[in-house]
């Protein structure tokens, strides 16, 4: 196993939320808390009223688009989604880790897919700053 990253997260907003309104949230359900990013949301929006609760970002995603909600995105997806402005400047960071069976790491496909996904990864890190 090697760390190969890290997945920043940020809160975001709807873009077409107003500014200043008591704006509500989605986030993911009580089992998945422990998660940097949902810290994170505790942080900065105590006692914030949550409209969703699941275990999917897909659909946290919809959701907070739908409602003119906010939640924690990766940082790289939200600057893809026109759909989302940053609602703060705090940042959650998350390791990605690549995971490879040791008898396998001399295999000439193996070797060539670890590398893929090593550069695949630098690369979108790269691209979410």
């Amino acid at each position: 196993m090697r760390k190969i990253g890290e997945a920043r997260f940020r809160l975001c907003r709807a873009a077409g939320a107003p500014l200043g309104a008591v704006t509500p949230i989605v986030r993911y359900t009580e089992a998945f808390g422990h998660l940097p990013e949902m810290r994170l949301l505790d942080h900065l929006r105590p006692g914030a009223r949550a409209v969703l609760t699941v275990d999917r970002l897909d659909i946290l995603i919809e959701a907070a688009a739908a409602l003119g909600a906010e939640l924690m995105l990766p940082e790289v997806s939200a600057r893809r989604d026109p759909r989302f402005v940053f609602a703060d400047d705090a940042v959650a960071t998350r390791p990605i880790f690549r995971l490879v069976h040791a008898d396998r790491t001399r295999a000439p496909s193996v070797a060539a897919a670890t590398r893929w996904i090593d550069e695949t990864v630098a690369n979108w890190a790269k691209a979410s700053r």
